[in-house]
């Protein structure tokens, strides 16, 4: 039997409205060596029949909990045995060449640690409009002091072509097993690739910052994929994504700023951040509770600064190319 060149990660949460088109659109990938691997988070709508559906061959874990993103994605990491793996969310629709597009590009680029193809925006992923504008193409740091997705309700014509970013999104990202092997840290005697603590969001801002830090680098292509953004703003999820945001974004600048890059970006970073508490105190009280708690969770958290910022190969000031949009 040959190898597989891929794994794909699927891990799937109530997901019965979107999982017909997503899995029919991995079906359809014209790279054909790849490993399907889904993991549910204990769903209670019709998630199983459609995994059994409409990707009988998958190899399948049903968790009796939801445990959270991350934990299921490092179970998924652990047991892969390819090169490439691909972390995929179950509101995506990738384009037929997408997986070709993006382990072709990691074999051509050795410094390469993960690569994503265009998001594009869409209300249901039966619905895809060719004209959609843009979730995602790449992950960027604006103003010296937060990151975002680029070109985020841009036109299309704004990420042609290949282009070099801080990290990608984990919506539809591939990652280079070695370089995820580089990152991991080790936590009660498990290899850690995606922090557990975060539960969920900015957990690829995170992962980005280390693999920076080593050396790694990222790419966003032109290849296309659809994103339904399932939890959005005003949802009856909001408060729950505006504290978990909050506090992981405040929990990954912790882990990943060195004194010397927080030195140079001080005025912006502390300016926004006190600006976003000013606004969580009068509008949004969820954040509060993200601050305070992203303080009480930091002191569990000094092992995991001291391991990444020991491990560092890239210094302060090749950083700041990032920081100062030279990449």
């Amino acid at each position: 039997m040959t190898k597989a060149r891929c794994t794909v990660g699927l891990v799937t949460y109530q997901g019965e409205k979107h999982l017909q088109a997503h899995l029919t659109s991995l079906s359809k990938q014209t790279m054909k060596d790849v490993d399907l691997v889904i993991i549910d988070n204990r769903s209670t709508d019709g998630t199983k029949d459609c995994i059994a559906a409409y990707a009988p061959n998958a190899r399948t874990i049903f968790f009796e909990k939801n445990v959270g993103l991350e934990p299921a994605w490092n179970q998924l990491i652990c047991q892969a045995q390819t090169d490439y793996i691909c972390l995929v969310n179950q509101d995506v629709w990738l384009s037929p060449e997408y997986l070709q597009a993006c382990c072709d590009w990691l074999d051509t680029h050795p410094d390469c640690s993960e690569v994503s193809g265009t998001l594009l925006r869409c209300e249901s992923l039966e619905k895809r409009s060719p004209d959609a504008v843009i979730d995602s193409a790449g992950l960027v740091v604006e103003s010296r002091c937060f990151i975002r997705n680029a070109h985020e309700g841009g036109r299309q014509e704004a990420a042609a072509g290949p282009k070099q970013c801080f990290g990608v999104s984990a919506t539809a990202a591939v990652y280079r097993r070695e370089a995820l092997d580089d990152v991991a840290l080790e936590v009660c005697g498990k290899k850690e690739y995606f922090d557990e603590t975060f539960f969920m969001y900015k957990e690829d801002v995170d992962i980005s910052f280390r693999l920076r830090w080593r050396g790694w680098s990222a790419w966003n292509l032109p290849v296309i994929a659809y994103h339904v953004r399932t939890m959005r703003r005003g949802s009856r999820h909001s408060s729950q994504i505006n504290y978990l945001s909050y506090r992981n974004n405040l929990l990954t600048w912790y882990k990943n700023i060195s004194v010397g890059l927080f030195l140079r970006n001080a005025v912006p970073l502390v300016f926004f951040e006190a600006a976003k508490l000013a606004y969580a105190c009068a509008r949004e009280r969820e954040l509060v509770g993200g601050f305070r708690d992203a303080l009480r969770i930091m002191r569990g958290l000094s092992d995991k600064r001291s391991a990444i910022l020991a491990s560092r190969i890239r210094t302060n000031a090749e950083m700041m190319n990032y920081f100062l949009g030279n990449i």
